[in-house]
């Protein structure tokens, strides 16, 4: 018995020696792209950016953004409105849209972008009270026990700067990480 165990013992520590090498830990970057979260994209759609080709590179940056993300019910959620004079909730976190639906609402708003942009006030104190109303609320589908992250792609220059200061304070208070 005691041959079987010593036997037993220098097999797997010779079977052991010539195992390969445990992979290497993945990147920072790629395990992150596998965490859960909330993300919410708010997009400035306004006159003050001046040419179409500049909403068109926001939506492209969206789109390939979203494309690194594990999307589902149980994994990323994303949401996405537009801004201008008005605010337009183009998908909430609870819609569960896949990559492909995605890129087809992306790519329907770059054609109403090239053909009948209206532009506008950059409204980003109406934007962010969307978002806290609507973008990343519970009735939405947001998760309390996930991060809530707010992307907000714009040139800064906010129209409704009483609305916003009073918007960006209640935003603080919400514990939201944000991207501007």
């Amino acid at each position: 018995m005691l041959f079987l165990s010593l036997f037993s013992l220098l097999l797997i520590a010779r079977v052991t020696a010539r195992s390969p090498p445990a992979p290497p830990e993945p990147p920072v970057y790629r395990r992150c792209l596998k965490k859960i979260a909330d993300v919410f994209f708010v997009v400035d759609t306004s006159s003050s950016l001046d040419i179409t080709p500049n909403v068109i590179k926001e939506l492209d940056f969206v789109g390939e953004v979203i494309t690194a993300f594990d999307l589902g019910k149980d994994q990323v959620r994303t949401g996405m409105m537009t801004f201008a004079t008005n605010t337009e909730l183009l998908f909430k976190l609870d819609d569960f849209k896949t990559k492909k639906e995605i890129a087809e609402i992306l790519y329907d708003r770059k054609n109403l972008v090239k053909y009948r942009w209206k532009g506008g006030n950059t409204n980003i104190g109406k934007a962010l009270r969307l978002l806290m109303d609507g973008g990343l609320s519970t009735s939405h589908g947001s998760r309390a026990d996930v991060p809530q992250i707010a992307v907000i792609i714009t040139d800064g220059n906010s129209n409704d700067r009483a609305d916003f200061d009073s918007a960006l304070l209640e935003l603080r208070k919400k514990n939201l990480i944000v991207f501007a």
